[in-house]
């Protein structure tokens, strides 16, 4: 079985208690979910979004698919929900 995680990095003006950048877990989705929509209702830039899509089989197994669902235009110098 496999799912899909979707999480949002952060990175915050720095005080004296703060972590600094970082990232926290939107979500845990099953594949057939609407992860586009998922990664709109963020409300985050494109480029603080990172999908991965995790086996939970006996041996779990994670890779990286952020860019089945964000597109970096090289042109435009942005990034694109595909």
């Amino acid at each position: 079985m496999k799912i899909i995680r979707v999480e949002v990095y952060y990175e915050i003006e720095c005080c004296q208690d703060c972590d600094g950048p970082g990232y926290y877990t939107y979500g845990y989705y099953s594949e057939d979910y609407d992860i586009k929509q998922v990664i709109l209702s963020t409300k985050k830039d494109l480029d603080d979004i990172r999908v991965y899509e995790a086996s939970v089989n006996v041996n779990p197994n994670e890779k990286e698919i952020t860019d089945k669902y964000i597109n970096y235009d090289v042109d435009s110098a942005e990034y694109e929900i595909r």
